[in-house]
């Protein structure tokens, strides 16, 4: 698929988004030494703006579980939300999260099966955000329960759902459910009431700054428990 951006984006398995410009540049896609294409480290999503000299320290690894449809449905706030959490991170401590987000995260012709497989095995958070689409979607249902099943070999590990709409529905459905019992068996922050809001408004910042007190006080839960 064509558009008119400047960024390379995987949409699902088999599309992906390309800059029109890419038609015309010398050099936008070069092969790796597995025979893939990359895009061009200027268009792709994930090319870090900042030079290696600017470049924050990361202090952990965090993996988005999240429906595609659910984003789209949300107009992207998914995405959106994660991007402001990092950027509130990174004002509060001047460090950074490597956030693992699929569209910006994989490579060009890289396997998709295979990269989120790599990412989601070295992840020490897991962000799922959660809807009743969420917990009935296979892909999403596989990625929590591997995290899962890692947990309990990786001292650190933790998982932080955000929960978009709530899913009373699917849990009298499924009132057995594994994937609901490890959602419920960790820590969670509604962010249903940002549907809608403006990123800068005050209820919105305040949310995402609640986020990331949440998220910091799990890391450090986390580094206590590896010590």
């Amino acid at each position: 698929m064509i558009y008119a951006g400047s960024q390379v984006i995987k949409e699902d398995d088999h599309l992906w988004a390309i800059p029109v410009l890419a038609l015309w540049e010398d050099g936008a896609f070069v092969s790796d030494a597995h025979g893939s294409l990359l895009g061009n480290s200027m268009m792709r999503a994930d090319a870090n703006p900042l030079s290696s000299a600017d470049a924050l320290p990361v202090d952990t690894n965090v993996f988005l579980s999240y429906s595609h449809a659910d984003d789209a449905h949300l107009g992207g706030a998914i995405i959106e939300l994660v991007d402001q959490i990092k950027s509130e991170y990174e004002y509060e401590l001047g460090s950074t999260l490597n956030i693992f987000v699929d569209k910006r995260s994989i490579n060009w012709g890289e396997d998709w099966k295979a990269a989120m497989s790599r990412s989601l095995g070295i992840a020490n958070v897991l962000m799922p955000a959660v809807t009743p689409r969420y917990l009935r979607s296979p892909a999403c249902r596989d990625e929590l329960m591997q995290f899962d099943d890692r947990m309990e070999g990786i001292p650190g590990a933790q998982v932080l759902s955000l929960v978009w709409q709530d899913y009373g529905a699917v849990r009298q459905a499924m009132p057995n459910d594994p994937v609901l019992k490890v959602i419920d068996g960790h820590q969670g922050i509604s962010v249903s009431e940002l549907r809608g809001l403006r990123i800068d408004s005050e209820e919105y910042q305040a949310k995402v700054t609640e986020i990331v007190s949440k998220l910091r006080e799990l890391m450090e839960r986390g580094t206590a428990h590896e010590d």
